[in-house]
C-alpha cells in the first residue's frame, strides 16, 4: 500500500521518516496549485488555510495513502479538493443558519424586549420592500444575497451577461433603499 511508512532518513542528528520527507517535499513543490485549486471553490482568502488543513491531514494520516490508486501529488489534490468542498458546505450552512437568524427568527438574548419588536418590524419593512420590485430584480436580489451567489452564477442561472446583473442588482437595491428609507 504505502511505500513510504517502512524506511526511514537521518537529517542532523533526527531521524526523519520517508513519509515525512516525500509528503513535506510534494507539499512544497505542489502548495501553489493546491492553493489555486482550493481559491477555485473557496476563494483565494481561505486558499492558503485549506492548503495548510490538507498537509496536515495527509502528513497525519500515512495509512490513507494507498501509492497502487495515484501518485502522492494527485492525492494532495484531491484531499485539497475534499477539504474545499467540505469547507464551502460548512460555510454555506453556517450563512443559511446566520440569514435565518436575520431573517426574523427570535434569538435569545438578555436586550430590551423592544428590540425584537423593532427587529420584527425591520423584517416586515424588507419583506415589503422586496415585493415592491420587478419578479427578475428580486429573483436576482435572492439568488445573490441570500443564495449566495456570486454575479457570474446568477448570469449564468438567469441566462443574461454579467454586466446585466450588475445593473439589476444595482437598481433593485436603489429602489429597496428608497423604499425603507420611506417605511422608517
Amino acid at each position: 500500500m504505502n511505500q513510504f511508512t517502512a524506511t526511514s532518513a537521518i537529517s542532523s542528528g533526527r531521524v526523519i521518516s520517508a513519509w515525512d520527507m516525500a509528503v513535506t517535499c510534494a507539499y512544497e513543490a505542489d502548495r501553489r496549485g493546491m492553493m489555486a485549486a482550493a481559491a477555485r471553490i473557496c476563494g483565494w482568502h481561505n486558499a492558503p488555510d485549506i492548503a495548510q488543513d490538507v498537509f496536515l491531514r495527509v502528513w497525519s494520516h500515512p495509512d490513507a495513502f494507498d501509492s497502487t490508486r495515484g501518485t502522492l501529488t494527485n492525492y494532495l489534490y484531491v484531499v485539497t479538493r475534499g477539504t474545499s468542498m467540505d469547507w464551502l458546505r460548512f460555510t454555506t450552512r453556517q450563512r443559511a443558519r446566520d440569514t435565518t437568524d436575520i431573517a426574523g427568527r427570535s434569538l435569545q438574548t438578555d436586550a430590551d424586549p423592544g428590540s425584537e419588536i423593532d427587529a420584527r418590524e425591520r423584517h416586515d419593512n424588507v419583506r415589503r420592500a422586496l415585493a415592491t420590485l420587478r419578479e427578475n430584480e428580486r429573483d436576482m436580489i435572492y439568488a445573490a444575497f441570500y443564495g449566495h451567489l456570486t454575479y457570474r452564477d446568477v448570469a449564468e442561472r438567469f441566462g443574461v451577461p454579467e454586466g446585466t446583473v450588475k445593473s439589476q442588482i444595482r437598481r433593485a437595491m436603489f429602489k429597496l433603499r428608497t423604499e425603507l428609507a420611506d417605511a422608517a
